[in-house]
């Protein structure tokens, strides 16, 4: 596996080079943090490029390295493909310095990739042995949301006594204040159900999916708010601390201009 993403990476940044575009290739995921499963034949490689640079033009550099790919889509194309009988996903992505400037969602999935790495520096077999427990009970990746969407299902708002999601949503609020998060967020909790449905805050996704089918979007709606709302609010909040504001009215939000 090290070898065979070795060899893409090198075909990718050597592309890149007789392009003239400056591009570092680099693997994130279980293959990095060696923590993949025999059998995996799953690699995740990105394609860096700096701030202000050119995604397309990487994008570009990952359908040349892996002709017969598929196009697939999150908050920006990136490639699949099968190459060396292994399973490859090419992501361009900016080279941002600090995870507090991400310029796009997938930016974040480097200093991920290097702050897990070095927690668990020597609990590897650990991890092994948690990933396949969790495999062998189908409750192991994204698959259960992205390819069994029509049997995944969705509970909101939640069934929980008023008292608790007005907890929820305080603290919520105060874990963006903590953390000094700005505009938006999803913050995610688990309740423990044998001591009382005591909440803990999973984590804070500063950057959470915004999509028409996004939960965030899914959450807005269970308050009365619809998607074209939540962007428009989103927008706005982010215009005002610049001292800006949206001219024209919510129902013509495709249409904003920044006076």
């Amino acid at each position: 596996m090290i070898v065979t993403s070795a060899s893409i990476m090198a075909r990718i940044e050597g592309l890149a080079r007789e392009r003239g575009l400056y591009l570092k290739a680099m693997l994130v995921g279980s293959a990095a943090r060696s923590t993949w499963l025999a059998g995996d034949h799953d690699l995740d490689i990105f394609l860096g490029v700096p701030p202000g640079g050119d995604l397309g033009a990487a994008l570009e550099i990952a359908r040349l390295v892996a002709p017969d790919h598929e196009e697939k889509y999150a908050e920006h194309a990136y490639v699949h493909a099968r190459m060396d009988g292994f399973e490859v996903d090419l992501v361009p992505c900016y080279l941002v310095e600090d995870a507090a400037r991400l310029l796009s969602a997938v930016d974040r999935t480097p200093f991920h990739t290097k702050y897990v790495s070095s927690r668990i520096v020597g609990r590897e077999d650990e991890v092994l042995l948690l990933k396949q427990f969790m495999k062998g009970v189908n409750v192991y990746g994204s698959e259960l949301k992205i390819d069994l969407g029509d049997k995944y299902q969705f509970q909101c708002p939640a069934r929980i006594p008023d008292e608790l999601a007005n907890e929820l949503r305080r603290l919520a609020i105060e874990t963006m204040r903590v953390t000094s998060t700005l505009d938006f967020a999803r913050v995610d909790f688990r309740l423990d159900r044998n001591d009382n449905n005591q909440p803990y805050i999973l984590e804070i996704n500063s950057l959470p999916g915004i999509t028409p089918i996004s939960d965030l979007t899914l959450m807005a709606e269970a308050e009365g708010w619809s998607h074209a709302r939540l962007v428009y609010s989103v927008f706005e909040a982010a215009l005002k601390r610049y001292g800006l504001q949206i001219d024209v009215p919510l129902h013509e939000y495709e249409e904003v201009r920044v006076r």
